[in-house]
């Protein structure tokens, strides 16, 4: 496979894998922050009076958190997805050509694709302007920090598989 084919590809796929994957969690977090907000509101309150509103707020912002969620979620993939299949494919190009031993290409894709994502991560902190120090900060902001890594993981490693399928070579799990 040339050059120019293996950047298209490989990018291309890192771009589908990041708007699913940001679309999927992007969608989840906009349902549960207003779901964070009512019970961060129930539990300061003390009182059981305003437990119809929390109920209607968190159907109502829920359903809207969705479809915003999911928007955000799938723009920030998609502009993740690009970064990390540019140097995926870079990381493919310089080192890899022709893969002699698939599990290492496997393991540094991922490594890739969590460094890109904890790149985002330090971006969106930065853009917050601080690290969350309180428990109600750190639901509404950790907890998607927390969820991502694992998910550049996976990601990071159905791009190497996928790659690794195109070029004909069997994929094996790793020996023990």
């Amino acid at each position: 496979m040339d050059t120019r084919r293996i950047v298209t590809r490989l990018t291309s796929q890192a771009m589908e894998i990041g708007c699913l994957t940001g679309g999927a969690l992007g969608a989840l977090y906009g349902v549960l922050l207003p779901v964070g907000f009512v019970l961060v509101m129930l539990f300061y309150s003390g009182s059981t009076e305003s437990i119809d509103a929390a109920v209607i707020f968190g159907l109502y912002g829920g359903t809207i958190g969705l479809f915003i969620g999911g928007i955000v979620g799938v723009l920030a993939g998609l502009a993740l997805g690009l970064i990390n299949g540019l140097a995926v494919a870079m990381l493919t190009i310089v080192r890899y050509t022709p893969i002699a031993d698939p599990h290492a290409y496997r393991w540094s894709v991922r490594l890739v694709s969590i460094s890109i994502t904890l790149l985002g991560i330090l971006l969106v902190l930065l853009v917050l302007g601080r690290v969350p120090h309180k428990s109600s900060e750190f639901y509404f902001v950790g907890i998607p920090l927390l969820l991502t890594p694992p998910s550049a993981w996976s990601s990071g490693g159905r791009l190497a598989d996928w790659y690794l399928t195109q070029l004909g070579k069997t994929v094996e799990p790793a020996p023990a």
